[in-house]
């Protein structure tokens, strides 16, 4: 059905534009060599119609038969002028609405121009699909694609609804109700909580100025008798500020002190005592009772 609006508007077009163009194209040029400048003003706005109608094939995005159809009939013009032009000008009119050469004045290169503007409607591929629908989201109409109905129009059995993330059509859920309070556009109310005195940082009236820990006042737990002191669920005072410092170890390693003697034998010998490790020590008897000195090796201690 558009292929067939475009061809009766191409056809109705096409004859207005070639007069108007004709018409235009010689007052112009009239009034041009003669400074004519009424002759030159009727001429502008012939042309400027002519403009119009043309951009009445161009612009819209209908079908592209409508142009084609105008564009092949003045190409074709074209041709049988360039072939045959005295054939031309016996079967058109010398004079056409008081101009002469009205007809015949737009052959040559406005024909031309005009005939590939309209033939290049053709090329473009929008204007062989008809439109969306208003209302309708981009990938309605593609394989793949389920159809939503338009805002505003209730939906058939089967209809499916709008993905997550669209508003809903107005109308469709219906209206809403009166809201149960009314709004309030007065002045907001004072809060109840407001303070009625500024706060005050100083120091703090009542009670000690530093927070002091509190011992608990009583056991949690009872305490079986002759539990000692200090044992986990018995706290006797709170705890100190400062864990208590613990003792020096000892040196992991002390040398040996020498040996002292301390006393003389009971015969009144005194032994000889070496205070030096690792070395052969002698201890001698009595020289009368026939015992045999003995030797001992004394090790590191």
């Amino acid at each position: 059905m558009r292929h067939l609006g475009s061809l009766l508007l191409g056809l109705i077009i096409a004859p207005l534009l070639w007069i108007l163009t004709g018409i235009g194209v010689v007052r112009l040029n009239k009034g041009i060599a003669r400074e004519a400048f009424g002759q030159s003003a009727l001429g502008f706005v012939l042309l400027a119609v002519a403009g119009l109608l043309a951009a009445a094939l161009l612009v819209p995005r209908i079908s592209p038969v409508g142009p084609a159809i105008v564009g092949l009939g003045y190409l074709a013009v074209t041709a049988w002028a360039v072939l045959g032009f005295g054939s031309l000008v016996d079967l058109l009119p010398r004079s056409f609405l008081g101009t002469e050469f009205a007809l015949t004045a737009p052959l040559g290169e406005t024909s031309v121009l005009l005939a590939i503007t309209m033939l290049a409607t053709l090329l473009n591929p929008h204007r062989w699909r008809s439109p969306r629908p208003a209302g309708t989201g981009s990938a309605a109409g593609r394989p793949g694609y389920p159809s939503f109905p338009a805002p505003g129009s209730a939906g058939g059995a089967g209809t499916p609804f709008p993905p997550g993330g669209q508003p809903s059509a107005p109308g469709q859920y219906g209206t809403g109700g009166t809201p149960a309070y009314p709004p309030n556009f007065g002045p907001a109310a004072t809060p109840s909580h407001s303070p009625t005195a500024p706060p005050n940082f100083g120091p703090a009236a009542y009670g000690p100025a530093t927070p002091t820990p509190n011992a608990p006042a009583a056991t949690p737990y009872p305490t079986p008798a002759g539990t000692p002191a200090g044992l986990p669920g018995q706290p006797t005072s709170a705890p100190g500020s400062t864990p208590p410092i613990p003792a020096p170890l000892p040196p992991a390693f002390a040398p040996p002190a020498p040996r002292q003697a301390t006393a003389e034998n009971s015969t009144g010998a005194a032994p000889t005592v070496t205070s030096y490790a690792d070395e052969t020590t002698s201890f001698a008897g009595r020289p009368d009772d026939g015992t045999e000195e003995a030797t001992r090796r004394l090790g590191d201690r």
